[in-house]
């Protein structure tokens, strides 16, 4: 598999300059906690060839957190035993007489105080040429609580009860989340499944989040935002895009709780079941059609407001420039 292309590779014609400036930046940072280790490569990356190396690494039992950090690879959590494993695979691209020092250069790093487990990857701090990645998979205890990151790549985490998941280029996922699950990533998808309680942050991607949750917040900048639930009724919920369409589908939560949806430049559509009579609906559009289940189009109007008691179920959709549909169990009648 070929390995994805990096953001942060220098061209020859700067090496030589980078390198010093490395040198020198290394020296009086001394980065403890920099991704970065002490080696400086340069390879040239003329008849490149692919490389891989494989180690493993458990931890004692009694793990009660892990923290993962990576930034050029993807990280992979799943559970299953009483301790902490990893498995890390290590792959470089470069000249054949290069490629076994760039594997060496890469150095997986663990380490366990107390219950708290981190994992994390040291790369050389300057390399010219190769392509230099790392793939983690981590095992964990199902009740222990998991933070996994990576800059470049893609993050999934399953069956952890507590799950913080999250990349600066690259898809997150997390699945069965038995507790809650924060996930964020500044470019690709996020994808929720079956997590109790979520929130979700996307700079410039999709958030897609499905089965019922208790609590769910979720955010983009750029890019659809779609709930399903699954029939499920959840206590509250918050939905917002800078641009793109908001998706829903869900049960009506009891009196007290709220669904609030809200696209600066989208269309905002709710499928719901239960009784919109015992709720506070306020719709709104700025430049756009509004409709409902009972009335339909409501033509010339741009806003819409039902206001029973205050302690009654609130609704709210909103659009600043695209339409508004709320569903009721079906398709929206269309009534004049």
């Amino acid at each position: 598999m070929a390995l994805k292309e990096k953001s942060h590779r220098v061209t020859p014609r700067r090496a030589w300059a980078v390198v010093a400036a490395a040198v020198l930046a290394a020296a009086a940072a001394g980065a403890e906690q920099s991704p970065y280790g002490d080696t400086v490569l340069f390879f040239s990356s003329e008849d490149a060839v692919e490389k891989s190396a494989t180690e493993t690494w458990r931890a004692a039992a009694g793990a009660t957190s892990v923290e993962i950090t990576n930034r050029d690879g993807d990280v992979a959590v799943t559970v299953g035993g009483d301790r902490v494993v990893v498995k890390a695979t290590k792959r470089v691209a470069a000249a054949p007489d290069d490629a076994v020092a760039a594997l060496a250069a890469v150095r997986v790093v663990h380490a366990q105080a107390g219950g708290k487990v981190t994992v994390g990857v040291k790369y050389p701090r300057v390399y010219i040429g190769p392509g230099v990645e790392v793939a983690l998979e981590v095992t964990v205890p199902a009740d222990v609580p998991v933070v996994a990151t990576t800059d470049f790549g893609d993050v999934t985490v399953t069956g952890v009860a507590t799950a913080s998941a999250s990349a600066r280029q690259g898809d997150v996922t997390v699945v069965d989340a038995a507790t809650r699950a924060d996930v964020e990533t500044y470019g690709g998808a996020v994808v929720v499944k079956n997590a109790a309680a979520v929130t979700a942050r996307n700079s410039a991607g999709p958030v897609s989040i499905w089965g019922p949750s208790r609590n769910v917040m979720a955010t983009s900048s750029s890019g659809d935002v779609t709930l399903d639930t699954g029939g499920g009724a959840p206590a509250s919920v918050y939905l917002a895009t800078s641009s793109g369409n908001i998706l829903v589908s869900l049960a009506l939560p009891a009196k007290g709780g709220y669904v609030s949806l809200e696209s600066s430049s989208g269309n905002v559509a709710a499928t719901v079941t239960g009784e919109l009579g015992d709720c506070t609906v306020d719709l709104s559009t700025s430049s756009g059609k509004l409709k409902l289940p009972i009335y339909g189009e409501i033509k010339g109007e741009k806003f819409y407001r039902q206001a029973p008691a205050a302690d009654a179920t609130y609704v709210r959709a909103a659009s600043s420039s695209g339409n508004v549909t709320v569903t009721y169990g079906g398709a929206a009648a269309e009534k004049e």
